[in-house]
């Protein structure tokens, strides 16, 4: 993630999986850099999805970064290109990794999503 002079790669850090409910509080509670999801809260049911979003959320460092990769399988090209988290990164204080501004955000979101 780092591609500048202003922000170097470090060494050290840990990698982790853990199995569990992101419902779950005491389920790997944090605080992270990065919170990577893919392709899971999509499953979820689209009441669902805020909570599940909120949780992952919460995991987070006051600087951390959330990935969500959505998988729109139907998708076709006069369709708009949107993630289903687009509205609630807004709304929680998030700025898109692709903006400008996310060099100096504190958090920050990375919205993907994989078509065919």
């Amino acid at each position: 993630m780092h591609q500048s002079d202003a922000h170097p790669p470090v060494a050290g850090g840990s990698l982790k999986y853990v199995t569990g409910s992101v419902f779950d509080p005491d389920a790997c509670p944090g605080p992270f850099d990065a919170v990577i999801e893919r392709r899971t809260i999509q499953l979820f049911r689209p009441a669902e999805r805020p909570r599940a979003l909120e949780r992952l959320a919460s995991r987070l460092g006051p600087a951390g970064l959330l990935v969500s990769h959505e998988h729109q399988g139907r998708w076709t090209p006069e369709q708009p290109r949107q993630h289903f988290a687009d509205g609630w990164i807004a709304q929680n204080g998030f700025v898109s990794l692709l903006d400008p501004a996310a060099e100096n955000a504190g958090r920050v979101a990375y919205l993907y999503f994989s078509t065919g």
